[in-house]
Parts: structure tokens; sequence; C-alpha cells
């Protein structure tokens, strides 16, 4: 009997091997770009390595799809070996059994074929051979005349033959057709149980995959809701302060004789019909214009700064919100000590975040300080056009 040589199946923990090395492999890469490389982290995206991690993702799906699907596949022909290697052993070890339970029948159902059939037959005599049992029986002789042309001495014995075999024939095909209906009706069954596994395997594949999806979607928002509160809470520390200059300039302009222009500040000492020059009361139109813009390309750069840095924020937003969320779902995909990784990773983030704030505040106040300092000529005449 020939049977098909059984496919070596791969193992269980080779395939958690390989998906092992992969994933230290693409930790290390990570690694080595965003943790140990702050310049590479403050930059923003990087689109190449961002395209190349997508086409590694595709590949390893890929290949874990077809390691996938050649699983099964060598999981189908051990199967297929293995039910007709049982079938054919079946099919042989019922043929013979019924080969053994037709003997056994035969033997049962024919008292001639028993051992003590002859002490009781009472037919014994008319059993006994005639005294010529064929045309070369050495009892006769050949003056015996017991040869006769177209004699047929063996009819009796010819129709048991031919009954006997067609019973045998019989017995053959019926046997054949129930070992073939019971095939059937196994590979019926197989093809049921392989269908319903597919199903399940198939179900718990959605499920897993729509589970996946919910986590990352609060993973999601609950990182965007820590930034917009991070946001909202600078903002609101940028407008206290903002409130508190601007009282302050206020009481400073309500009490300054000096910044609220007032007249005898620019009379000249030394002759009343005089004024000094360097007071915005007496001076001539041309240099009253030109202090004018002045204060208004101060006024538009202060602006234009504003509006950058801005946009600058938003920016820098929209590149963190994408990184958190390129990192939230790969953080899904590994172990206690790559959430710890994402969690000072985070940590340095919020507080170059921090950092980069204040030096933005700071900068906005040197530069308020400079645009309104005593060391110009033109920093102590307040916003006033009188």
């Amino acid at each position: 009997m020939l049977h098909k040589k059984m496919p070596q199946a791969i193992t269980s923990y080779e395939l958690e091997q390989k998906r092992i090395a992969a994933r230290k492999k693409r930790n290390e890469q990570y690694y080595k770009r965003f943790i140990q490389n702050p310049k590479q982290r403050s930059i923003g995206i990087d689109e190449q390595a961002l395209e190349r991690q997508i086409n590694e993702k595709k590949t390893a799906e890929m290949e874990a799809a077809e390691m996938e699907f050649n699983r099964t596949q060598q999981t189908e022909e051990i199967l297929s070996v293995l039910e007709t290697q049982k079938l054919e052993a079946d099919a042989a070890r019922a043929a013979e059994n019924a080969r053994y339970k037709a003997l056994w029948d035969e033997q049962t159902n024919n008292k001639q074929f028993r051992r003590e059939f002859d002490l009781n037959d009472k037919n014994a005599l008319k059993k006994e051979l005639p005294a010529r049992v064929g045309d070369d029986d050495p009892r006769c002789g050949p003056a015996s005349m017991q040869r006769f042309h177209g004699e047929d001495l063996n009819k009796n014995e010819r129709v048991k033959q031919q009954k006997s075999q067609m019973r045998t024939w019989i017995q053959d095909a019926t046997m054949k057709h129930d070992i073939d209906r019971k095939f059937a009706i196994e590979q019926d069954r197989a093809e049921a149980q392989y269908i319903n596994a597919i199903e399940k395997l198939r179900e718990e594949n959605e499920m897993e995959k729509q589970a996946l999806m919910r986590a990352n979607t609060v993973a999601t928002l609950r990182k965007n809701q820590e930034l917009a509160n991070f946001r909202d809470t600078m903002r609101m520390e940028e407008k206290a302060i903002e409130d508190q200059k601007g009282i302050e300039e206020v009481k400073l302009q309500s009490t300054s004789k000096f910044l609220n222009e007032d007249a005898s500040q620019g009379v000249s000492s030394l002759d009343p019909r005089r004024y000094r020059v360097d007071h915005f009361k007496g001076m001539e139109m041309e240099k009253v214009q030109q202090i004018y813009g002045e204060v208004a390309d101060q006024q538009k750069y202060r602006d234009d700064l504003r509006k950058k840095l801005k946009e600058n924020d938003l920016q820098l937003a929209r590149n963190t919100a994408e990184i958190l969320d390129v990192l939230a779902m790969q953080n899904l995909k590994v172990k206690q000590d790559r959430q710890q990784m994402e969690y000072e990773s985070a940590t340095v983030l919020k507080r170059q975040i921090e950092e980069k704030a204040k030096r933005d505040l700071a900068e906005k106040n040197a530069r308020r300080n400079l645009s309104i300092g005593t060391n110009s000529l033109l920093s102590g005449f307040g916003t006033s056009f009188r």
C-alpha cells in the first residue's frame, strides 16, 4: 500500500520565536531613532521613517498571512493523509472481517461442512461416488463400456460453483457499496467540521480586530484630552499674565505725567515759549509721522510674530498628536517594558513643550520690554496719537 509523504509542519514555538525576533528588531530601530536622538524627535514627523515603518508593517502582515496560509495548507495535507490512511486501514479491516464472517456463515448454514456430518447423514450411501466419476477414472478399464461421448458428469459441481461465485460477487459488491457510502459520510462530516473551524477562527479574528480598534480609539481620545487640558492650562496662564501686565500698564499710564503727555513736561525751563524736542509735545509733523510709522511697524512685527508662534504651536500640536497616535498603535503590541518607555517618552515630550512655552513667553516679554524700554528715544511715549 502506497502512502503520501507527510509534510513537515512549523511548530508554534518556532513561529513565536520568529515573531519575537521581528518585534525586537522594530523596537531597536524605534529606540535608536526617537529615544536616543532628541533632535530627530523634536523636528517633527520623519515621513521617510513612517513610510518605511508602514512598508515593514505591510510586509510583516503579508509574511504572517503567508505563513498562516502555509501552515493551514500543511495542516490540511496532514489531515488528508491521515484520513486517507485511516480509511484504507478501516476498509482493509472491514474486508477481512467480512471474509471471516462469510466463511463462518457458510460453515454454520451448510451442515455438510461440519466435521460430524458424515456420522449423522442418512443419505451417506446415496452420496457415495458412482461407478464412474470421469473419463479418466482409474476404476474403469478399456472394456468397462463406461465412457460416452457428450456426457457431463460435473454438472452438479459446476452449478454449485456458479452459485457460490454469484454469492461471492454479490457480497463483494454490497461490501464495496457500504464502504463507499461510509467514506462519503465521513468525508462530508470532515468537510463540515473544517468549515465550522474556519468560521469560528474568522469570528475570533473579527472580534479581536474590533477590540483592538476600540482600544486604539480610547487611547487616542485620552491622549487628545490630556493635550487639550494642557493647552487650556497654558492659555489660561498666559491670559492671566497678560491681564496682569495690562493692569500694571494702565496704572502706570494713569499715574505718570510723562506717559500722559502733560503739556507742562514739554515746556523748556529756560524759556516758557520753547518746547523740548525729546518730548511728543512741540515736535515737527514729519517727526510725528515717522514715530507713527515706527509704532505701526512694531505693531505689525508683533502681530506677525504672534501669528507665526501660534502657527508653530498648532503645527507642533498636530505633529505631537500624530506621533502619539503612531506610538499608541505600536505600544498596544508590546509588553510592560515598552509601556514604561512610552511613559518616559511622553514625559520628555511634555517637558519640552513646557520649556518651549516658557521660552516663547520669555522671548515675548523680552520683546515687549525692549519695545517700551528706556534706552530708546521713542520708548516712553505710549500709544496715544493726540
